[in-house]
């Protein structure tokens, strides 16, 4: 019997699509990097956090625990007043996956701990939120992973089959309380291993996301410089913007139709031997360029066209 046909993907977030990490924060805080880890592994700890991702308000959690630390009430307090310092970046190589999820008919959605009070904060830095069919916040509901309930809240409101939806989650626990529910589960590593599990089920993805980067590259110069961050980033450099665009534009522009002519004596001699060749000016288009020769070509009409030549392979 032939496993059922996967119909939806949902995702978590953090650590999957968003980069979040409470150290962007207060390494601006502390002067030494030792006392900022016992400061997060013993006064704000990840249990602490979340009891407001299990919809704990701040207010309470920050009262509470400055009771009891008076003298780190400044610091506790911080990572609820300047708590968008902790979001880092999306997770470009998976947002590149959910894209390409997004041109097939599969239905995409979110499951993710997260306080009900800082997702709307983090919401419009992330464009990428808004290609979820739905997204489910355990601080909204009240429920938190691995608790069955929260998936149960996802079938439910959705409509959706545990046993054609793959769930991702960087947490092993997550992933099995799913799976105990139907759900086809994944453990999230990098991007390229979710591609491989992807397919293995049957999803019209790319292999490798060499492939999506060279498509985007083709398709728009927004792309190209996504393909050009990647490139970068895996070299050690880092361009700026500016130079990115002005790469992308470069890149984007078409060879425009050269017209090299021959040195001749009379430009009235019109019964000359002609020499056609194809110069692309745009991906799929071609303009016909005349150059006039003779038997004996000048080297000025050589170095033209080597030049031209060199163009067109670098086209191809």
């Amino acid at each position: 019997m032939e496993p059922p046909r996967i119909d939806a993907v949902a995702f978590d977030l953090g650590g999957v699509l968003i980069d979040w990490d409470p150290r962007y924060l207060y390494r601006t805080l502390f002067d030494d990097e030792a006392a900022m880890e016992e400061f997060l592994a013993t006064i704000t700890t990840p249990e602490w956090n979340l009891a407001q991702d299990a919809g704990r308000p701040w207010a309470e959690a920050i009262d509470e625990l400055a009771a009891r630390h008076t003298e780190h009430r400044d610091l506790i307090e911080a990572f609820w007043r300047r708590w968008p310092e902790t979001l880092g970046e999306a997770i470009e190589p998976t947002v590149a996956v959910l894209d390409e999820l997004r041109s097939t008919p599969v239905g995409l959605y979110a499951v993710s701990n997260w306080s009900g009070e800082t997702f709307p904060l983090a919401r419009p830095r992330y464009a990428f939120l808004e290609w979820f069919d739905g997204i489910v916040i355990s601080g909204d509901e009240n429920v938190i992973k691995p608790d069955p309930r929260i998936f149960r809240v996802l079938v439910d409101r959705y409509g959706l089959e545990p046993g054609s939806t793959v769930f991702v989650d960087d947490h092993e626990p997550n992933i099995r309380a799913a799976a105990e529910l139907g759900f086809r589960g994944i453990q999230f590593v990098d991007a390229d291993a979710l591609r491989v599990e992807l397919r293995a089920l049957g999803l019209p993805i790319a292999a490798a996301a060499g492939t999506v980067a060279r498509a985007n590259r083709a398709e728009s110069p927004a792309g190209y410089v996504y393909w050009l961050r990647r490139r970068s980033r895996a070299i050690g450099s880092s361009p700026s913007e500016v130079s990115l665009r002005r790469s992308a534009s470069r890149s984007r522009s078409p060879v425009r139709p050269t017209r090299a002519t021959a040195p001749s004596r009379s430009r009235s001699r019109r019964t000359r031997p002609v020499i056609s060749r194809l110069v692309p000016t745009s991906p799929g288009r071609c303009a016909r360029d005349r150059i006039g020769g003779s038997a004996k070509k000048s080297a000025r009409w050589r170095a033209r066209t080597r030049i031209t030549r060199r163009r067109a392979s670098w086209w191809r």
